[in-house]
């Protein structure tokens, strides 16, 4: 509808869309069948939103998102390898699988996974187009930052610093009465990445609606959702969070420290040696751009917030293991001591990968073994069709409750403001009123 909005862009929705079609077209076929009295479309809506279709599109959906994060891996060992060595792109995917954040958002139908993927592969293609790539890079690199904002717009954040970045070191490397040329040849790259964004995000299809959106995110959109106070302060603990939570959180404390003071000491070193190892600085690049330009604007560093500084770090812990492993191979060390120096360096390595597996094991675990599931068992043995059942909770939260079960929601949210769920009656009520409602069963979400 012309001048409405939702709060996310439109590019993943619709790759969302398109796998839950066939759901969608089974759901048409039944409708078309047997409308009932309602109408099409409240009898559309009544059917497509019964188990086995919103479960079609969920496990299709999740599947999407486990592909991006191959995909995102792959783009990160490129980059990497790029920059470092083949070695520190495959030992850096071995931390990165124990990455506990990257496991559980890897598994969801969150936006965070297909954003970062798309901020990878445009990393590494403007870094290989800043290297002398040529025009098919850069093409690359404008496709995919255009399709990573479209999917999240806080994907923006690191992208508006990397390619411009990327511009200019490609531009440093040939003479200066070149430059206006070959800043001309990227026109149309920088016009056609404009026009897929203005598409993919829907700016195109709705001109007032994503007006709208702008005027939102610029203003309301994160002022309820501050973690911390807008002042010099607030933002030095912001910082110290986001290092102490990625250090501590997204591997085991001891891992995650230990990745955290190995990669701090990758960009000493770039600086000590600049000329030869400025290129080092692209991960930490993208990094800083994304804490200054989102996380220290919207004050906010839940985990996802956090995610694209985590995975960036795994490169410079895979790049300083292997800096350690070519150190040791090309000492004057006796052959003995060297393997036994090896020895260690790879015994830590498996150290911190296994540990890191636990932990990202223990999270598909922990979704494997999510108490909704004893909650649906329950339900279906001990109740029946006279068995009154009251829930409070958010869609997302909620166990899938058995067909036959006389089951209400109770909020004092108005009615058009929720989003139905098949076989739930609405009721709008205080939630102190239970005693007079009586329900023979509560479904208490924590």
């Amino acid at each position: 509808q012309p001048g409405s909005f939702f709060r996310y862009p439109l590019f993943h929705l619709l790759l969302l869309a398109l796998t839950s079609l066939p759901a969608v077209i089974i759901a048409l076929v039944h409708t078309a069948v047997s409308p009932g009295e309602v109408g099409f479309q409240a009898a559309f809506i009544a059917e497509i939103i019964k188990e086995p279709y919103m479960s079609q599109a969920l496990v299709f959906g999740r599947l999407v998102t486990v592909a991006m994060s191959i995909v995102a891996m792959w783009a990160l060992y490129r980059m990497c390898a790029s920059i470092w060595s083949p070695r520190a792109g495959r030992i850096s995917l071995l931390i990165l699988l124990g990455n506990a954040w990257y496991t559980y958002y890897s598994q969801t139908t969150n936006l965070d996974i297909p954003a970062l993927m798309w901020i990878l592969l445009s990393m590494e293609r403007s870094l290989a187009a800043a290297r002398g790539g040529g025009r098919r890079a850069w093409w690359w690199a404008a496709i995919c930052a255009a399709l990573a904002v479209a999917t999240k717009d806080q994907a923006a954040a690191p992208l508006i610093v990397t390619i411009p970045v990327a511009v200019t070191v490609w531009l440093t490397r040939g003479p200066r009465a070149d430059w206006p040329s070959r800043l001309r040849s990227l026109l149309p790259v920088a016009g056609g990445g404009a026009a897929i964004y203005l598409l993919a995000s829907g700016a195109l299809l709705n001109p007032t609606g994503y007006l709208a959106r702008v005027r939102w995110l610029l203003g309301p959109a994160s002022q309820s959702w501050h973690e911390y106070e807008a002042s010099l302060h607030g933002r030095a603990h912001l910082i110290g969070d986001l290092v102490t939570r990625i250090a501590s959180s997204a591997w085991p404390p001891l891992v995650g420290w230990l990745v955290v003071a190995t990669a701090a000491l990758m960009p000493i070193l770039a600086i000590s040696r600049w000329r030869q190892r400025r290129a080092w600085l692209w991960p930490l690049l993208a990094a800083v751009a994304m804490t200054l330009i989102f996380n220290l604007t919207a004050l906010r560093v839940a985990k996802r917030f956090g995610l694209l500084h985590s995975v960036l770090l795994v490169g410079y812990a895979g790049a300083a293991i292997d800096l350690a492993l070519h150190a040791i191979a090309t000492s004057r060390w006796r052959p003995a001591l060297r393997r036994l120096a090896q020895g260690g360096v790879a015994t830590l390595v498996a150290a911190v990968v296994v540990a890191g597996l636990w932990l990202s094991f223990s999270v598909v675990w922990a979704k494997w073994t999510d108490p909704r599931y004893e909650v649906e068992r329950w339900l279906t043995r001990h109740t029946d069709r006279t068995t009154k059942v009251e829930v409070y909770a958010n869609n997302y939260l909620l166990p899938r409750m058995p067909a036959w079960l006389d089951a209400t929601r109770v909020s004092p949210k108005a009615l058009n403001q929720r989003n139905p769920i098949a076989g739930l009656r609405e009721v709008q009520a205080p939630l102190a009123d239970v005693e007079a409602r009586s329900p023979d069963v509560i479904v208490l979400v924590d």
